[in-house]
């Protein structure tokens, strides 16, 4: 596949509030009533006189909008305040061979780059004389979105700067930067821990996920993705992990830098 025109332009929607994230609220020149609210899991948050406000899916305008409509009762015709204090729901992972791998907060819109930026840059090897060398393969790197891969050529936007590769990360994408000549399995997505753990011969789908802890609550675990080869030949596979744990269909022996 090519990379579309709308993955290089920023999301066009304003930040959605999701549960988890902090909100700072205030009613303007109410003295008192600055408050830092937590987003609950059932997607409301609980302000002052306000009670429990639909959060989830909405932007700060229509949070502000809803809470002026709430407290009217009680502040007559109130200017209130939303500001987004913490980013914890949406999100995305980044692993492999950067400084600081882990997963991230998409707060503002955020690029491939930008992505790489913020865990730290490449891994590199120092050769002597200044000189360093990225021990990312950066061929076999991936985004990986909802499943599928989004064509993005690591090499050609970090080595040869070709900016059409930069695009714009959506919540929940992974980015796999592999080691070159890499002996490991990575495993992503719906786990308790994504991972990546060193291969065995004896390395299956199976042990792989168990590594990382096992799916995490809610994962679709009928619809596991097993992606080997490069970014311009991935293959790509679905298994059925419930049935592989059932007996009913067989186990998947991995191979080297297979990503799960």
């Amino acid at each position: 596949g090519k990379i579309s025109n709308s993955d290089l332009k920023p999301p066009a929607t304003s930040y959605r509030i999701g549960p988890g994230d902090v909100l700072q609220i205030e009613i303007v020149e109410v003295p008192g009533t600055l408050a830092k609210c937590l987003v609950m899991p059932d997607g409301r948050l609980y302000y002052d006189a306000a009670g429990g406000i639909s959060a989830a899916g909405k932007t700060l305008k229509q949070i502000e909008d809803s809470l002026t409509k709430s407290l009217k009762e009680h502040y007559g015709f109130p200017i209130v305040s939303v500001n987004l204090e913490e980013v914890n729901s949406k999100r995305f992972t980044i692993l492999g061979q950067v400084m600081k791998p882990g997963t991230y907060t998409l707060g503002q819109p955020v690029q491939v780059l930008d992505a790489i930026a913020k865990a730290g840059g490449l891994f590199s090897a120092a050769l002597g004389q200044g000189a360093t060398q990225d021990l990312a393969d950066l061929k076999r790197s991936v985004l990986i979105r909802k499943g599928r891969i989004v064509p993005v050529d690591f090499f050609g936007l970090i080595k040869k700067g070709d900016m059409k590769q930069n695009v714009y990360l959506h919540p929940g994408d992974y980015i796999f930067l592999p080691a070159e000549g890499t002996d490991k399995v990575y495993v992503m997505g719906a786990v308790r821990t994504p991972t990546h753990v060193p291969y065995s011969a004896r390395m299956n789908l199976v042990s792989a996920i168990a590594s990382a802890r096992g799916p995490a609550p809610g994962a679709l675990s009928s619809h596991v993705l097993v992606i080997r080869g490069s970014r311009i030949k991935p293959r790509v596979c679905s298994v059925n992990l419930r049935n592989v744990m059932l007996g009913r269909q067989a186990n998947v022996q991995l191979q080297p830098g297979d990503i799960i």
